[in-house]
């Protein structure tokens, strides 16, 4: 009805103004409909100027017939009291029925049952896992012995979801190991570092064989860190005590007393209270102990942080740095709020419809006493070991972003005529095309959402991975829920009372069968589905992570970690992955638009807090890079999509490493199976080439003449990141002062070698996007020139002089998709 919203596009003067011309007042009616045969002829066309992408072609001629909307056909005219044509009827119909061509279908669409019979899932045998340590390595492996009658998954377990992520960045690999299952043997034990374990309760089942089995591992050298419970003073069986309890605290340097309960109710004095180790995220009030034993520190070694004078149990420590390993010990390590007032609230609104019940089903985190990286890292001497670190790439923070298949094919409500995908493939993947993403599909909802002759979806699909900036994901197949215990149906249709069952999933076709549909009917020529996003709960197990193996693909999802004044504790971040035997469910770097927007009942733009979750896990510890992460339905309304526009600027803005996130999934992987070792003059390091940057805990120099497979280095934190190139083992040899010889302080970009020749510095750099190299090593205020030459033949030079300090900053733009350039520096007038 709105004229002033219209715009003729088209008008043919013998099918739309046959017998009177088309003004503008005339222009009152619009649907959107878009031709999408080539050969079509408009006749007539209108778009609209409030809305993106909205020519419709209201009169069309086609190959096999033709289409007229009846509003710009005909019209009344009052004075003339009769029919005024706009199209000449005769003549277009002739026209059109004239016609012999039959129509053509587009689409030639590979069903999943056609390409899973034609491709059948490969097999593919697992390496064996390296338990032994290398002569001169360094072990990095930490043994978390947990009970199944306390947990029945790791994921059940405090450790994991407390304390994982902690040992992960202090550069350990938690390797999870059920008692019940039987302990290991020394021969596996000789590969760990140490053992930690955070028991809830005091029985076990087979407790003395337990604590006869820790001590020989206090012996045999392996640090033992003990948290709130010793886990095994009962046996859980028989009720009887394990005097093997008393041995292991004897072999950490503690006396330990079985005491019972106290005989009056009093306060213990409070003899000593570090509080540079206790009072890290909520102060310590040190009257909540509630000990019934006492443990005292015997070994004159040994460092009492926490300790009380007991009028009856005389001096009780409670928390202990040994050098065999360590103890924090009853409800002094971390704080379980007993009442949560916010969370009975929502749970009240919840009651009253006032706010979604999901909402109120949010976790209760609790924060943690004890400073965990210092417990740690002293309990299990961890200083000396150089960390593998996922977050950084030649000293710059990695930023990833990747996007779950869901609602790419629902309507927008922006102007309720695009899909919600369209909106996240005009205003994000193109505007942003020098950011790498991930994108997903569900591949069965596209199969089944379009046919031979139209298919939107897919075209879109297609759309979104021919851009030079995406790499390709599939959402699975049909979008599982609960992966595990399957997705409830009704199984008596039509009759009442409802019945419901759990449909269990095919894991070849979600997983193998998407990654076909993906390769051969929506992927260009140049790409290939390498990730898996997984869906719903993103509770995968065992037989699905195997079906990703043998697919020789990615898997990302789950963990949902969040940092920020809402989430306050580190207790709110998630390991890096989830084992399940030889393979590993990897878990995303920050929570998703679904949980920002309050599962899509509240705040839409709720994703840029996201931000304060970047800030929060980058000082005083990068423990994680920066991830975006969301859906397609960020298209549904323009809050959400001004979100993401909010989050790509400040990536724009700061000098990150953007990757796709397969390419975190390969750092990840290589972070578990990376060696470390020192042979008494260098450290090397040995891994797959994906993971490049080990993080040293103090501020140390690097004799870059001497290195092998070494680009450069960077201080930040009092630490030192060192930038490895891809090589399969690289050598950091340390030194006293800073290199005066070219070396790379920062770059955003892969630099895949670098060799300095005494005159000129020669590299290899990959990518594209905003491109920063810092260089370092130089002759100070001298003048230098950079080159980048791409193998297609384009060159970028760039001349500038070095700082006092001989440091100079190159920026370039380099254009999707990732290119190969040699680079080469060198000082001019030399």
């Amino acid at each position: 009805g709105d004229s002033n919203k219209l715009r003729l596009v088209t008008a043919d003067k013998k099918y739309a103004q046959f017998q009177a011309p088309i003004t503008q007042k005339d222009l009152n009616y619009y649907q959107l409909y878009k031709t999408v045969n080539p050969e079509n002829r408009i006749m007539f066309e209108l778009e609209r100027t409030d809305m993106i992408d909205s020519r419709s072609a209201l009169n069309v001629i086609t190959p096999f017939g033709g289409m007229i909307i009846e509003g710009y056909a005909y019209y009344w005219d009052p004075k003339k009291k009769k029919n005024i044509l706009r199209v000449n009827f005769p003549e277009l119909m002739k026209e059109v029925f004239s016609a012999k061509s039959p129509p053509v279908p587009r689409f030639k669409v590979k069903t999943h049952d056609e390409l899973m019979a034609q491709y059948p899932l490969p097999e593919r045998p697992h390496p064996e896992p390296k338990w032994k340590a290398q002569p001169s390595e360094i072990s990095r492996f930490i043994l978390v012995p947990y009970k199944k009658s306390e947990a029945k998954s790791i994921t059940d377990t405090s450790f994991f979801n407390r304390a994982s992520v902690i040992l992960e960045y202090l550069g350990c690999v938690p390797v999870y190991w059920a008692v019940e299952d039987g302990l290991p043997d020394d021969d596996i034990m000789s590969g760990f570092r140490g053992i930690v374990t955070w028991h809830t309760k005091p029985l076990m089942y087979h407790a003395e064989k337990y604590g006869r089995w820790l001590s020989r591992q206090i012996k045999k050298g392996k640090r033992v860190v003990i948290l709130q419970e010793y886990g095994a003073a009962f046996d859980l069986e028989t009720q009887d005590p394990a005097p093997s309890h008393k041995n292991v605290f004897k072999n950490l340097g503690i006396q330990f007393v079985q005491r019972g309960e106290k005989r009056e109710e009093y306060l213990p004095e409070v003899r000593i209270l570090d509080k540079t180790m206790l009072g890290f995220e909520r102060e310590f009030d040190p009257l909540i102990v509630s000990y019934e034993d006492s443990y005292t520190s015997t070994d004159p070694r040994n460092k009492v942080f926490l300790s009380y004078n007991d009028r009856e149990f005389g001096v009780v420590d409670l928390g202990v740095i040994a050098p065999t390993g360590g103890i924090c010990l009853d409800n002094t390590p971390f704080y379980f709020p007993p009442y949560d007032a916010d969370r009975i609230a929502l749970i009240r609104k919840a009651l009253k419809g006032e706010v979604a019940p999901e909402i109120a089903e949010q976790p209760t985190l609790g924060s943690w006493y004890i400073n965990p990286y210092r417990f740690f890292s002293e309990a299990l001497n961890l200083n000396e070991l150089p960390a593998p670190d996922i977050t950084t790439l030649n000293g710059s923070r990695i930023f990833y972003a990747h996007i779950d298949g869901d609602a790419m094919e629902s309507v927008s409500l922006i102007d309720r005529a695009h899909l919600a995908g369209f909106f996240v493939f005009e205003q994000i993947l193109k505007k942003y095309d020098d950011i790498p993403t991930t994108a997903s599909v569900i591949t069965k909802f596209i199969e089944k959402l379009g046919n031979e002759y139209h298919h939107p979806t897919l075209e879109l699909a297609r759309k979104i991975f021919d851009l030079p900036n995406i790499n390709i994901g599939v959402h699975a197949a049909t979008h599982p829920f609960d992966w595990v215990g399957g997705d409830p149906y009704i199984t008596n249709p039509g009759e009442y009372p409802y019945k419901l069952g759990y449909r269990q999933h095919n894991f070849v076709q979600e997983i193998w069968g998407a990654k076909l549909f993906a390769d051969h009917n929506l992927a260009p020529s140049n790409k290939k589905c390498q990730v898996i996003l997984w869906s719903g709960e993103t509770n995968p197990d065992a037989r699905a992570l195997e079906v990703v193996w043998r697919a020789k693909m990615h898997n990302l999802n789950g963990g949902d970690p969040r940092y920020d004044d809402e989430y306050p504790s580190l207790a709110g971040l998630a390991p890096y992955s989830l084992p399940y035997g030889v393979n590993r469910q990897y878990f995303t770097s920050a929570q998703n638009d679904y949980i920002y927007s309050l599962f899509l009942t509240g705040d839409w733009g709720g994703q840029k807090k996201v931000l304060k979750h970047y800030v929060k896990t980058d000082k005083p510890h990068r423990i994680y890079p920066m991830n975006l992460y969301y859906h397609f339905y960020a298209g549904i309304k323009n809050e959400s999509l001004d979100a993401l526009h909010h989050i790509y600027r400040y990536i724009r803005s700061v000098d990150a490493a953007p990757i796709y996130a397969t390419q975190y999934c390969e750092i990840v992987e290589d972070f578990f199976n990376t060696h470390i070792g020192f042979d008494g003059e260098a450290y090397w390091i040995e891994n797959q080439g994906f993971l490049r940057t080990v993080r040293f805990k103090n501020k140390v120099h690097v004799d870059m003449e001497r290195s092998e497979g070494v680009i450069g280095y960077s201080h930040r934190e009092n630490q030192t990141y060192v930038h490895l190139d891809g090589n399969k083992r690289c050598t950091v040899f340390l030194g006293d002062s800073p290199p005066v010889m070219p070396y790379f302080i920062q770059a955003t970009q892969y630099i895949d070698k670098s060799e300095y020749d005494g005159r000129r510095l020669n590299f290899i750099f990959r990518g594209f996007g905003k491109a920063l190299l810092k260089i370092g090593g130089l002759t100070p205020n001298a003048q230098y020139r950079l080159t980048l030459d791409k193998a297609e033949g384009e060159t970028t030079e760039m001349v500038k002089n070095a700082n006092k300090e001989g440091i100079i900053e190159f920026r370039t733009k380099l254009a999707a998709p990732a290119a190969v350039y040699h680079g080469t520096l060198v000082a001019l007038g030399t």
